[in-house]
């Protein structure tokens, strides 16, 4: 019973720093406290109790899915919770397969406390999930340490905690068969004073480990800040319209207009703007517009006649003028003063199930018959350049929670993030903030600053350090003025990747193949095994 209860809080202490970033210190403690359970169980229990870990865990982190399912997708409550329920479960045997694999490879020796992150960091990275979420994730609030990611990416981040909390795991074990001998067996490669020295040895490393990197966070963040005060600035105006979508057009254009005037650019969020083909090449001339446009409801179709400085907006386009009805991508385009569209740029990575059906690349009909078959994917990661040389790194709704397509964004050459979003289907549960927990972390990797553009919010200015320097109040109409440090840094982890992703994996599959294809080595009991066991049948 008690380890039950104990996996079940662990999975609870784990979930809370990803409804606030404050309680980051929660993760490491109930981490611990799962490992201490799991330590040298058989693989099926370590599953089990695992399991409920992972379960607790996502139920409470993504406990908005019920609801944000059933909207998006038109179906009752209960619907909408038997599906979250499947993914869910899903993403908790992430935590069950960590259990199971640690308790198939047996770890003994001075390599047990590494074998934990490298078999949770393999799976963070081959695990397929909607919610790209990682253990580093957790750690917004102690903004100094997760400044590593530039360096070692997420998942070096997240290694490090794993790591500290299983050596303190392994010390609590250890300790408490020191106290009490008859507890549990020894062992058999270390005695039980060479079994404490080791993890506490892992202490020490690990425990060194995390403060240097946040008095070396603590340093960069005071180093990055320099850069960007001394750093070229765009002046950018962020429009949220606001929750009102009868008059979301007319609100975009009176907030544009009256800080038009202040700024370089003006953002509109993603759905801006109707569908128009890729034939069209300026909004200034209103039937060459009319022309080509799928349908449009407004009076005028052009975004925003006569605005008088530069405009990025966001909305479907078509190739031709025969494809009305698709197939389309999802366009933001980049508008001059004059109207000339000088750039567009095709969102790369679509969201799955609203603009795609998953499972549609292998039935084609699939898509169609559920009604999400019209959008299809860019292929470039190419930045959008004002007239004035500054470059855009545009990226669109899901885009910014993933590590690939900024880092492809920021390497093609970018000086700033913008994300044009449409969150509305989060209908302002905790998972618009955890979309944006996540976003940060995209910010301090390729030290750009990232704008974030929302129709109901969040809207936000994000430095290149992680700090939240501008955040508009959700669903209500808000105008966001900013001069943009642009910043030309080029971090490790953008140049070559989170490399410990594909190095985990392999040490993985080593350890695994080890223990299944490598027989057991026959060892005589120790004296003390023996007398435990004549302890345990007396």
């Amino acid at each position: 019973m008690l380890p039950i209860v104990v996996t079940s809080l662990a999975g609870l202490l784990m979930a809370l720093p990803t409804l606030d970033q404050r309680t980051f210190a929660l993760m490491w403690i109930g981490m611990t406290m799962m490992i201490t359970v799991l330590i040298n169980k058989p693989a099926y229990l370590a599953f089990r109790y695992s399991l409920l870990s992972g379960v607790v865990f996502t139920a409470t982190v993504f406990h908005w899915m019920p609801g944000v399912g059933s909207d998006s997708l038109g179906i009752s409550i209960i619907g909408g919770t038997m599906l979250a329920s499947v993914s869910l479960v899903w993403d908790a045997f992430r935590f069950a397969m960590l259990g199971f694999l640690v308790g198939v490879i047996r770890p003994r020796g001075w390599y047990a406390c590494l074998v934990w992150p490298i078999v949770w960091t393999a799976l963070e990275a081959v695990w397929p999930h909607l919610f790209p979420w990682r253990v580093a994730h957790t750690q917004l609030g102690w903004l100094a340490f997760v400044q590593g990611v530039e360096l070692v990416g997420t998942p070096g981040v997240g290694f490090l905690v794993v790591w500290t909390s299983t050596a303190f795991a392994y010390s609590l074990h250890a300790l408490h068969h020191s106290l009490y001998p008859s507890s549990a067996r020894v062992d058999r490669s270390h005695g039980r004073a060479s079994l404490v020295g080791i993890t506490l040895g892992h202490v020490v490393v690990t425990v060194l480990l995390v403060v240097a990197s946040a008095l070396w966070g603590t340093h960069r963040i005071d180093q990055i800040e320099r850069i960007a005060d001394e750093s070229p600035h765009l002046k950018v105006a962020l429009i949220q319209p606001g929750a009102n979508r009868a008059k979301m057009r007319q609100s975009l254009q009176s907030q544009s207009r009256a800080v038009s005037d202040q700024v370089d650019l003006v953002v509109w969020p993603e759905s801006s703007i109707g569908g128009f083909s890729k034939d069209l090449h300026s909004f200034r001339l209103e039937a060459e517009v009319r022309a080509m446009v799928k349908r449009s409801t407004e009076t005028d179709p052009r975004p925003c006649p006569d605005l008088g400085c530069h405009l990025l907006c966001d909305g479907p386009s078509f190739p031709g003028l025969s494809n009305v009805e698709g197939p389309f991508h999802n366009t933001a385009y980049l508008v001059d003063a004059y109207e000339t569209i000088i750039g567009r740029y095709d969102k790369r990575v679509l969201m799955p199930w609203g603009e795609y059906v998953v499972g549609q690349q292998y039935i084609p009909m699939l898509g169609e018959l559920l009604g999400h078959g019209e959008y299809i994917s860019g292929d470039s990661a190419h930045s959008l350049v004002m007239p004035s040389g500054e470059r855009l790194g545009v990226l669109i709704c899901y885009e910014d929670l993933l590590e690939q397509p900024v880092r492809e964004t920021c390497l093609a050459g970018t000086d700033v993030l913008l994300n044009l979003n449409n969150l509305t289907i989060f209908n302002g549960s905790a998972g618009m903030w955890q979309h944006q927990q996540i976003a940060t972390f995209r910010a301090i990797e390729n030290r750009r600053y990232l704008l974030r553009c929302g129709i109901t919010g969040p809207t936000t200015v994000i430095s290149a350090v992680g700090t939240v320097e501008q955040q508009a109040a959700l669903d209500i109409p808000a105008t966001l003025v900013a001069a943009v440090p642009l910043i030309h840094l080029q971090t490790f982890a953008a140049r070559y990747g989170a490399t410990i992703n594909w190095i985990c994996p392999l040490l993985a599959l080593t350890l695994l193949a080890a223990q299944l294809l490598v027989p057991p080595r026959r060892t005589s009991q120790s004296s003390t095994d023996q007398e435990h066991q004549r302890q345990q049948t007396g």
